[in-house]
């Protein structure tokens, strides 16, 4: 192995304290094998992409990792952990496979010129790239949610997130989306982390009450319409968790594509709206709670059966595959 490729260890000792309370985790405290090399060539000006490489001949059954940046090897160690681990599920299965240097993106993927040939987690529909599942749909284990009963949720629309994305103005999807929820009776809507915003127009949203303390997790659980909308790029988990809690997804405005996104359709598994229409829409559904019910049970479903974790190591390992045969 060449000397200026680093082992990086396997083992999880965070994770291993917590299997000492669940024994059956115990396969969570190994990550898979990998070595990690620093590059200053043409990849540098694309700092977020990863290559891969693989060869149980030649690296001592190791994934060899190069970067061109150390904040990414540091920062967004979540990310390609994942995705390291992600391989290692695969070789363990088809330890013969070979391949050399395949670009991944591990950051937000708002950078559209990247090569051809890497993979990214999202793109907008005009991106030449193919997909791969994002991080979080690449972990084993997620948190068990139990949703509340419909009947026990509240009839609200709710929204916390980040100002995110380009757009740091009143043009920006969730600063339109919680103006427009403004309007609606029973609407819970704002903005809650602001890392990319100006102190002027942070200060404009606050006078006008587009400011949000930021929620637990669970406080999705107890409203019925939730939306959905695009952030630096998709959402990412958060149609996860809408489905996982049992409310209907209000895709607000929506650009951004996940692999996952050709196989949901509107009016059934999520509602669609924008500015001019959320007030519209969610009119419409509580107006109909049995299709209301009916899309959030299909979304529901949807993530169940096509989000599980299998189920996006599945489409992983195929996506891998075709991109080295």
């Amino acid at each position: 192995m060449s000397p200026d490729l680093k082992k990086i260890g396997f083992w999880k000792p965070l994770t291993a304290f917590d299997v000492v309370l669940h024994p059956r985790r115990w396969g969570y405290v190994f990550r898979y094998p990998i070595s990690i090399k620093f590059e200053d060539s043409e990849w540098a000006q694309h700092p977020s992409v990863i290559r891969w490489t693989y060869s149980q001949r030649l690296h001592e059954k190791r994934l060899l990792l190069t970067f061109t940046s150390e904040n990414t090897y540091k920062l967004l160690s979540y990310r390609w952990r994942n995705i390291a681990n992600a391989l290692g599920r695969l070789i363990r299965h088809s330890p013969k496979i070979e391949f050399n240097d395949i670009p991944v993106d591990v950051s937000d993927c708002t950078d559209a010129s990247v090569p051809e040939d890497t993979f990214r987690f999202a793109k907008l529909f005009s991106d030449p790239h193919d997909l791969i599942p994002n991080p979080f749909l690449l972990k084993r284990t997620r948190r068990a949610w139990r949703s509340i009963e419909w009947e026990n949720k509240k009839d609200s629309l709710y929204f916390r997130g980040a100002l995110t994305g380009t757009l740091q103005s009143f043009d920006n999807s969730r600063v339109a989306a919680c103006i427009a929820a403004k309007k609606i009776i029973n609407s819970d809507c704002g903005l809650s982390d602001f890392r990319q915003t100006q102190p002027t127009f942070l200060g404009t949203l606050r006078s006008q009450g587009l400011c949000a303390e930021k929620d637990p997790t669970k406080t999705l659980n107890k409203h019925r319409y939730l939306l959905d909308i695009d952030g630096n790029t998709s959402s990412w988990h958060r149609f996860w968790l809408i489905g996982t809690f049992g409310c209907v997804p209000i895709r607000f405005e929506t650009k951004w594509i996940e692999y996952w996104h050709k196989n949901i359709e509107e009016g059934k598994h999520f509602s669609y709206a924008n500015r001019e229409t959320l007030c519209q829409v969610v009119d419409f559904l509580r107006k109909h709670p049995e299709k209301a019910m009916s899309i959030a049970n299909n979304a529901s479903e949807f993530v169940r059966n096509e989000l599980s974790p299998v189920c996006a190591q599945k489409f992983f390992e195929e996506a891998w595959l075709r991109r080295i045969h």
